[in-house]
């Protein structure tokens, strides 16, 4: 009796197991979110991530380091919940949750390199216009509007679609 159990336990997690096989979770910026001036949000937050080839802009990585530091933490998640009983796609949904949190909380805590003098100047004249007067501007490097962070998501997709 007990076995039966067992087996039926096993077959279940396996089951929940294999319904995600084929899933994948996708951590990025929203397709079609686009600043003020029709700037594409993704474009802004590739430049970010890897630089300009001149260096104008200078790297500061925020996907790279939050998967290096995470990915293993998210396989076990996604191993535990299941063994735990866990519904394959809520669980992925979790994960797809929490790494997009992390990759935002990465991205506020990037403080280098430090802005140059003539983005804060740009910065403080953008806040400035239409005689707005702002109590103070963001000298964080990839905090100005806030848009970046907050079109960072997720999607859990089926493997192989793009």
């Amino acid at each position: 009796m007990a076995l039966d159990k067992f087996k039926q336990v096993l077959q279940a997690r396996l089951k929940q197991a294999q319904s995600i096989k084929n899933k994948v979770v996708k951590v990025g910026v929203v397709e079609h979110q686009h600043y003020d001036d029709d700037t594409p949000v993704a474009f802004v937050a590739s430049v970010h991530e890897y630089g300009t080839h001149d260096e104008h802009i200078k790297p500061r990585p925020f996907f790279r380091p939050t998967i290096a530091e995470n990915e293993s933490d998210w396989k076990n998640t996604i191993i535990r919940a299941i063994v735990n009983g866990g519904n394959g796609e809520q669980i992925l949904e979790k994960v797809g949750m929490l790494a997009a949190g992390q990759v935002q909380k990465t991205i506020a805590s990037i403080d280098s390199p430090r802005l140059a003098t003539s983005t804060l100047i740009a910065r403080n004249r953008k806040r400035h216009k239409n005689g707005r007067k702002p109590k103070a501007i963001s000298i964080k490097p990839l905090i100005d509007s806030g848009l970046m962070m907050a079109s960072i998501t997720y999607k859990v997709a089926d493997k192989g679609d793009e």
